[in-house]
């Protein structure tokens, strides 16, 4: 990338976009600009000046980007692609931040020879134009080309984040682990704090019983070995509980969250790593079960 204070290109307006653009707009090492496919309007307008903002659907713009970061959702990085290559020019580095594909997604960047990759951060992003904190201390992942990852680590070093190269193999896994461990959560305390309330317990009141649970939880998984983060009845193999448990699921709720508690019970059943009282007993009526 050439030398003196560099141009950023992100293109969409979501979540994430807008999150990078105000964290990079803070720090005031960049010219940021944010691009779309509407004019800019309410809310966009109130944190973003207009000599700041792309309208794609308007006229062209003169402006060539040192870095292209494509936000946009993974159904059209390869359009987005298509689109942004007017702002490229001989020295471009293009990126997309999904976590779900690798950079084989930007080949319209490859063909002119600049080098792509994906950069994805692993944060939740739920609301537009967060600060610049939301970014400090997470991990970004890298796949890509050599030849990009310089100016990502930059990147990250104003942003306050850490950058971790992966191939498209790891990539992968990680995003679905990513998925499984983060995404299913919710669902856990929704099907846990379901059952609370048509006991009469308010949500609010479930938060209070079933967050701390969960807080701690992962308190137990991150500063110990994780087989001995698991407690509750199926780690002392108390199968009568579980029985009563699975009953009662059956009777009353819908079939999948049986079902689940079910394959989840013996999944921690069958791992060596957790140490579950009578084992065997209990991996053979979860099993059956």
């Amino acid at each position: 990338m050439k030398a003196g204070k560099k141009n950023i290109l992100i293109i969409g307006p979501g979540k994430v976009g807008t999150s990078l653009f105000r964290a990079l707009q803070e720090n005031g090492t960049y010219h940021i600009y944010l691009a779309g496919k509407h004019s800019l309007s309410s809310p966009l307008s109130t944190h973003i000046k207009a000599e700041d903002y792309i309208d794609l659907s308007g006229e062209t713009t003169h402006l060539q980007a040192d870095l292209l970061i494509l936000a946009v959702p993974d159904n059209r990085i390869t359009e987005a692609a298509q689109n942004a290559l007017k702002f490229s020019h001989s020295e471009t580095i293009a990126v997309h931040t999904s976590g779900a594909f690798d950079s084989s997604r930007l080949e319209e960047f490859k063909k002119q020879d600049l080098p792509v990759a994906a950069w994805h951060p692993l944060q939740t992003f739920t609301q537009s134009f967060l600060p610049k904190q939301h970014w400090q201390g997470i991990t970004t992942t890298f796949e890509g080309s050599s030849k990009a990852l310089p100016a990502i680590k930059k990147l990250c070093v104003h942003l306050g984040c850490e950058v971790l190269p992966l191939s498209k193999e790891q990539k992968a896994a990680l995003h679905l682990a990513a998925v499984i461990t983060a995404n299913f959560i919710p669902a856990l305390f929704s099907a846990g704090s379901a059952l609370l309330q048509k006991q009469g317990i308010t949500w609010e009141q479930a938060q209070k019983l079933l967050i701390p649970l969960m807080r701690q939880s992962l308190n137990n998984i991150a500063g110990n070995p994780p087989g001995s983060a698991l407690s509750g009845p199926l780690q002392r193999g108390d199968l009568e509980t579980l029985q009563k448990h699975l009953a009662f699921l059956k009777e009353n709720e819908p079939p999948q969250l049986a079902e689940l508690y079910r394959l989840m019970s013996l999944l921690l059943a069958e791992e060596d790593k957790f140490d579950v009282k009578n084992r065997e007993r209990t991996r053979e009526w979860l099993s059956n079960a």
